[in-house]
């Protein structure tokens, strides 16, 4: 299961629906693999409750929310028959992900100088 990029208020919701579970996890041997099963058990936990789910038709993973509610409405535009809007849906989707990818290289290079500088 895959999640959509949360935005601030989100990730800060997840931290702290993990953190949670550190707090209340005491007397568990965390060199354990029962441990680390139980920390995956959690952290998909938190993602269920406080993530938005992403399809797993989404292929690329710079897609973002947006572009992907686009190519949904083309794709019922191409089912209706209305080939004007499907057209005009396809031009915006292929900007959309072009910028989408523009936006996710930059933030991969960021990461990136972030970690040769560490």
């Amino acid at each position: 299961m895959s999640y959509w990029k949360p935005d601030a208020t989100k990730a800060k919701e997840y931290n702290e629906t993990f953190r949670k579970f550190l707090n209340t996890e005491h007397d568990i041997d965390r060199s354990s693999m029962s441990f680390i099963s139980t920390v995956n058990k959690h952290l998909e936990h938190a993602a269920r409750t406080t993530l938005k789910k992403r399809s797993d038709q989404i292929i690329k993973e710079y897609i973002t929310e947006a572009t992907w509610q686009l190519i949904q409405e083309r794709d019922k535009a191409r089912q209706h028959g209305n080939f004007n809007l499907e057209r005009d849906l396809n031009n915006r989707v292929k900007r959309a992900a072009k910028n989408d990818k523009r936006k996710w290289r930059l933030s991969q290079l960021e990461n990136l100088k972030d970690v040769r500088t560490n």
